[in-house]
């Protein structure tokens, strides 16, 4: 699904930025064309839900997005998915086989050498076409410098995946535009 943004518009400067010296439609396509998800935070630094005023804090944290149409900007599907991996890694219940290795990275979101990445296990997908990886978020992208408490964030999907092993490559969205 494409959403178009007129590259005139403050919110495609404000998520584009300035255009590259080569490759300027490419650039611009990328940014006008592409679809907004939500990316959903399963696990991240204790940090990043307090407030904070540190523009410059960053902190780690486990993030999935859904790339297919049904799933990109559903907000239900994201806390459902979100709560189940949430309650696998608090052992309330079974991690199945599929999700062992994403339960895994969100045990280790504090540790700096360990950046996988891959898909979300088909037995929580309910057919989705999501991906999971360790991310860096930064208080300035976040409403009032911390996590919002639904976990999901808005974003511009600049770069759909090819192969399925690849994460999609994502813009973050200015908070002015979702937030009141």
């Amino acid at each position: 699904m494409k959403t178009p943004h007129s590259v005139d518009s403050e919110f495609f400067k404000a998520v584009a930025g300035k255009a590259p010296w080569f490759g300027k439609d490419k650039w611009r396509r990328k940014y006008s064309e592409g679809p907004i998800v939500y990316r959903g935070v399963v696990a991240a630094q204790s940090e990043l839900y307090k407030p904070g005023h540190k523009v410059g804090e960053a902190f780690h944290a486990i993030t999935i997005v859904a790339v297919d149409k049904a799933h990109q900007c559903n907000e239900e599907w994201m806390q459902r998915v979100i709560k189940q991996l949430q309650d696998m890694q608090a052992g309330k219940v079974a991690v199945p086989s599929d999700c062992a290795e994403l339960v895994d990275v969100m045990n280790e979101v504090d540790n700096d050498g360990d950046w996988r990445s891959g898909m979300l296990g088909m037995s929580i997908a309910e057919g989705a076409e999501a991906h999971y990886r360790k991310d860096v978020l930064y208080r300035k992208d976040l409403p009032n410098g911390f996590l919002p408490t639904n976990g999901i964030i808005p974003q511009v999907c600049t770069n759909a995946p090819v192969k399925k092993s690849h994460s999609p490559l994502t813009a973050n969205i200015p908070v002015q535009f979702y937030m009141d």
